[in-house]
């Protein structure tokens, strides 16, 4: 491939999954370049702009600490089992926000859950994947292909 990437075929067998953080335009480019991918976030990523939003807001660091626990911990939203548990840990997670008149429920409903829903229910439809529902890009700005691909050599010029 080192002579020329461009004119090299490239099939996938299970199709594209991508990873990245929560860069717009990347997890963009990614929809473009791959239309038929799925894609998941970073969830360092994610955790850390749900603690900067919180601090930017002016929640007190125990409080935010609890949502963080909440969302991304080991009983957390992120590391849902199943879509029963999902639902579950959302609605106590929510419920605790809004007990405390948090004001991050738009934010949460709007930017976090859905990625982290995505992100569980790409890794309990590609078993291939394991436990990375937490998958971390290792607070890089980068993106990841995972694919089970075939290289069948150059394309016809």
């Amino acid at each position: 491939m080192s002579d020329g990437v461009a004119g090299t075929e490239v099939r996938t067998a299970d199709g594209i999954l991508t990873g990245s953080d929560e860069e717009k335009a990347l997890v963009k480019a990614m929809q473009v370049a791959f239309p038929s991918s799925s894609h998941l976030f970073c969830t360092l990523h994610c955790k850390d702009n749900v603690r900067r939003h919180m601090d930017d807001v002016g929640i007190a660091k125990d409080i935010r600490e609890r949502v963080i626990a909440l969302l991304f911990g080991s009983n957390g939203v992120s590391l849902s089992a199943d879509e029963q548990t999902l639902e579950n840990r959302v609605a106590e997670a929510m419920r605790f926000i809004r007990q405390n008149n948090l004001p991050i429920v738009e934010y949460v409903l709007q930017r976090i859950i859905p990625k982290l829903r995505s992100n569980c229910m790409l890794t309990w439809s590609n078993p291939w994947l394991g436990q990375h529902a937490n998958w971390s890009n290792n607070n890089c700005e980068s993106i990841i292909i995972f694919s089970s691909c075939l290289l069948i050599g150059k394309l016809p010029e």
